[in-house]
């Protein structure tokens, strides 16, 4: 820049200094303004505002029947909603501006896959979310509904290995958790239970399962994910057969 001013003749650098500062001939790309003002704005984590990621709680309603609604959405898209009559709906999702979309399965009280759904509407991120589940082609509509829910500050809370440690039970079935190891029975269905948890990232409240179960009608290999939420562990775990989410105390 220096050998370059020193090029310029005295005329020269008195024309091009009056030029910049009168305006004349030099604009501002307004396009550019708005980008520049868009990046002041989401001076966070940009994924905060481009993804649909959290932990998400409210109601789905069913034909005017009402049931409570937990799911969770990672940072990839992929979500797991269960509702309070043991209805699971596992998929992935994709954002565009304020919408949200994806391929779901639908999965029955019992936890044996009734068929193939799909989700749409709109969100904000950090906010509330609006959307409907429809069947897809030749599927029963039995749990097509609205799903409205509001973002969970709890997502924000840190995950780590050593705080999900522990032994965590509810109604006969237990799990002890070490190092990421898991182990686990069932009293009442006879199920037992082994897979391993780990943490995507420490800054998000989101555990990854793969969890085995054997010896009962809930045999299978399975994967899904789980929070803490105070002295409670939420999990939801789906393979394409069966579909399962529990919520475990802390012992």
């Amino acid at each position: 820049m220096r050998e370059f001013v020193k090029r310029i003749s005295g005329a020269a650098l008195i024309i091009l200094i009056t030029a910049f500062i009168c305006g004349c001939g030099w604009k501002v790309d307004p396009t550019q303004q708005e980008v520049n003002s868009n990046l002041d704005i989401n001076n966070g984590d940009p994924s905060d505002a481009a993804t649909a990621s959290g932990i998400w709680q409210g109601s789905y309603t069913i034909s005017g029947q009402t049931y409570s609604v937990t799911g969770v959405i990672d940072a990839a898209g992929e979500a797991r909603f269960a509702l309070s009559d043991g209805v699971n709906f596992a998929g992935t999702v994709t954002t565009s501006n304020t919408g949200i979309s994806g391929p779901f399965s639908v999965y029955d009280p019992d936890g044996v896959i009734n068929g193939p759904t799909s989700l749409s509407g709109s969100f904000s991120a950090g906010g509330n979310m609006t959307a409907q589940y429809a069947a897809q082609a030749g599927n029963s509509p039995a749990y097509d509904g609205t799903l409205n829910v509001a973002y969970n500050s709890i997502y924000s809370n840190p995950a780590a290995l050593s705080l999900i440690e522990g032994t965590w039970a509810n109604d006969g079935l237990s799990f002890t958790i070490t190092n990421g190891r898991l182990t686990g029975s069932d009293n009442q269905d006879g199920c037992s239970y082994s897979g391993n948890i780990t943490v995507p990232s420490s800054a998000n409240n989101i555990y990854r399962l793969s969890l085995d179960i054997s010896g009962c009608g809930k045999a299978g290999s399975y994967n899904g994910m789980g929070f803490i939420d105070g002295g409670g562990f939420t999990y939801f775990v789906s393979n394409s057969r069966q579909a399962h989410s529990e919520t475990l105390i802390q012992q």
